[in-house]
């Protein structure tokens, strides 16, 4: 990734991270900044075939578990962002590892949930996982 995409890549994350943790919802507005940052960076940098391959992967790999009920709208539209930004290798460490980080939060989710008498809202925010997995693809690379 290009130094001008990965500053913005990551404060946009983390907007989109802080933003599901508190509502357990991405905005609209919040998808298409990203994804009008996306496409200019790739325009500029000239990765267009890279950071559409990038967004169409990552809605390939979202859909499914979207039909499924087990991921909202938002988190496969931020993974098309990602995706956008990224490519199609970076995209598939980022839901891989993502996916990972949102089990080992699910069972942490379960086990408090489980042993406390602690009220706690049925919905995961992958917004979290998916900023984490993203900034170690980016600080790694």
């Amino acid at each position: 990734m290009a130094a001008p995409a990965a500053p913005v890549l990551l404060a946009w994350v983390l907007a989109v991270a802080l933003w599901d943790l508190r509502t357990r919802r991405i905005p609209n507005l919040l998808i298409v900044v990203g994804l009008g940052l996306g496409l200019l960076l790739a325009g500029i940098q000239g990765t267009w075939p890279a950071a559409l391959w990038g967004g169409g992967l990552a809605f390939g790999l979202g859909i499914i578990p979207f039909a499924l009920r087990a991921l909202g709208g938002g988190d496969v539209k931020a993974a098309i962002v990602v995706g956008l930004f990224v490519g199609p290798q970076g995209v598939l460490k980022v839901v891989l590892v993502t996916a990972l980080l949102s089990g080992i939060y699910a069972l942490a989710w379960w086990s408090i949930k489980n042993y406390r008498s602690l009220k706690l809202d049925y919905s995961l925010p992958v917004g979290a996982p998916m900023c984490v997995a993203t900034w170690g693809l980016i600080l790694a690379t």
